[in-house]
């Protein structure tokens, strides 16, 4: 009878302490776009590429342009056959040393817009 009765109070126990976990929500759904997320740029300045992680960005992507500081583009290539959460590698070690910013083009004609040097 003992058994029984610490047995079913065992199971309660663990029963209310299963139910009482507590569930966070990691839905970034309510962020807009990588306009405020740092991660989806990630500059490895050792090897000097870029990754940019297009699972993070909430729209289809175009193509990918860097500007140099003179406005002039130095680099643009197509994106939209690569899979929407791809993590794309941007080399950079053909390019000139200076400032750049790295357009992603929308469908919609949105433009993503991050600055960075090299």
């Amino acid at each position: 009878m003992q058994r029984f009765l610490f047995g079913g109070i065992f199971l309660l126990f663990f029963s209310l302490s299963a139910f009482s976990q507590t569930s966070v929500s990691t839905d970034n759904s309510s962020l807009l776009g990588f306009a405020s997320d740092d991660w989806t740029f990630f500059h490895n300045t050792e090897d000097d590429v870029v990754f940019i992680d297009f699972e993070s960005i909430n729209v289809n992507l175009h193509d990918i342009r860097v500007i140099d500081e003179k406005g002039e583009l130095v680099l643009e290539e197509p994106l939209f056959d690569l899979p929407v959460d791809a993590i794309y590698e941007l080399d950079l070690k053909n390019l000139p040393k200076g400032e750049f910013q790295v357009q992603l083009h929308t469908f919609n004609e949105q433009v993503i817009t991050k600055s960075l040097s090299h």
